[in-house]
């Protein structure tokens, strides 16, 4: 060794506090793993499986905008005029006809169109009312419906999407509303495609926006 080099020796092992941190690093790293990939199996299971409820009454039946071919405007009414007929008014039909950006749905629009001009069949002798939420979004859809159940003095709301979106309208309309909120589902195969969306749209829920947006619908 060259003078003026002194030796230096390296602890064979770690000192206990360095190794003792590190244990207790990893290990939460293991726990917020494993919550992590049981939040994404629960919630996929309710995306593709969600919930069934028995519906027996409402003051309104909510129908949020998109999903062309799913037929969420045919459930709702069937809802109507089937499950929940019987003595006393039917509940109103809200249908939300989302934005120049949302997946236009022409059987909600045509149900819009004739409400504006007094012409809905037989069957559906309804009081309908049309909205345009801001923002147009889910959550922008649930403000703008809670806002009508306020106004209206509505206490039993039914959300009615396709069956993959029913978990987070569900979400909303319950962040949205003081009504009591029950879901229906008109039933669509979901793809790849929706179900990560539904995903992304329910963590963003859970963790970036948590309360219920202000909201300008109108009707």
């Amino acid at each position: 060794m060259a003078a003026g080099h002194p030796l230096v020796e390296w602890p064979a092992t770690m000192p206990h506090g360095l190794v003792r941190r590190r244990t207790v690093v990893t290990l939460a790293l293991v726990v917020v793993l494993a919550h992590l990939i049981g939040f994404t199996v629960v919630q996929l299971v309710r995306i593709v499986w969600p919930r069934t409820e028995q519906i027996s009454s409402a003051d309104a039946v909510v129908v949020f905008a998109g999903g062309e071919h799913e037929s969420r405007e045919t459930r709702a009414v069937s809802l109507i005029v089937d499950e929940l007929a019987g003595p006393g008014p039917r509940p109103v039909l809200v249908l939300s006809l989302g934005s120049a950006d949302t997946v236009r749905h022409s059987g909600i629009d045509a149900i819009c169109e004739r409400a504006s001009r007094r012409i809905l069949p037989a069957p559906l002798d309804v009081e309908v009312m049309c909205i345009v939420p801001d923002p147009a979004n889910t959550s922008g859809e649930a403000a703008a419906f809670g806002a009508l159940a306020e106004r209206h003095g509505w206490d039993r709301l039914v959300g009615v999407s396709s069956q993959y979106h029913v978990e987070r309208v569900a979400m909303w309309l319950e962040r949205c509303s003081t009504a009591n909120v029950k879901v229906a589902s008109a039933e669509a195969r979901p793809s790849v495609r929706a179900v990560i969306h539904e995903l992304g749209g329910i963590v963003y829920a859970t963790t970036m926006a948590r309360s219920c947006p202000d909201s300008d619908g109108v009707h």
